[in-house]
């Protein structure tokens, strides 16, 4: 599934889910007393994972907050290898035992900035949200046994930012939902994950064999969604 078809899942759901609050009997969105917590999901344009977010209005049209999230990373060839069997007639699918395994332990703090708090009467806001804070990348070695990617895994740090634009929704049941699409600004000082170097039997590197490419920047697009509690 590539990503233009992600988002479009992402934003198709958002707007059903926007369409099911604003059935439902309306909170106050704008309060100045609001503090909501929760669980986000994301899609970058190479990789995805899940987080935990907390956040707390300083006026009708400011928030602050703070964010953790956990992103895995994928290669570009990190599709499973398939082949036919001729002899059984079978076709078979296997995951590669070189494939990026990268992840990458993400904390920001960020503000966010609704607009039209004095002039739509529902209860749903636009906003824009500013995003910063360390990253810490886990870069096991690529290699097929778990015991051995684990003694030797490597880790490297960068500051990261990000901003997007989205809707929030609050209704009944003080339920809160969130879609925003944004960009990551993400680089290390290094590249990470190089591809593994492959030899012949006689000891040769093989060139031409297909991998994904270390590399040290990794910003890119993101959609979010977030589903929350009011407390």
């Amino acid at each position: 599934m590539n990503v233009n078809r992600i988002l479009s899942i992402v934003l198709i759901t958002g707007l059903v889910i926007g369409n099911i609050a604003f059935s439902q009997n309306r909170i106050p969105i704008d309060d100045p007393r609001n503090k909501i917590a929760g669980l986000s999901l994301f899609q970058t344009y190479s990789g995805a994972g899940l987080g935990g977010f907390f956040e707390k209005n300083i006026s009708p049209s400011n928030k602050i907050g703070a964010a953790v999230r956990l992103v895995v990373q994928r290669g570009e060839n990190d599709y499973p290898i398939t082949y036919y069997d001729p002899y059984y007639g079978s076709t078979y699918s296997l995951q590669r035992s070189d494939k990026r395994r990268i992840s990458m332990l993400e904390t920001y703090f960020n503000y966010k900035r609704l607009f039209f708090t004095d002039m739509i009467a529902n209860n749903f806001r636009p906003y824009v949200q500013l995003n910063a804070g360390p990253v810490i990348a886990f870069d096991p070695p690529n290699v097929s046994e778990f015991k051995e990617r684990i003694n030797n895994i490597s880790t490297a740090f960068t500051f990261g930012a990000n901003i997007n634009v989205g809707i929030d929704f609050l209704w009944e049941g003080n339920t809160s939902f969130s879609i925003s699409f944004g960009y990551d600004f993400m680089k290390f000082n290094e590249k990470l994950d190089p591809p593994p170097t492959y030899y012949d039997r006689e000891g040769n590197v093989v060139e031409d064999v297909e991998t994904y490419t270390a590399k040290s920047d990794y910003s890119g697009m993101i959609a979010i969604i977030r589903f929350g509690k009011k407390f």
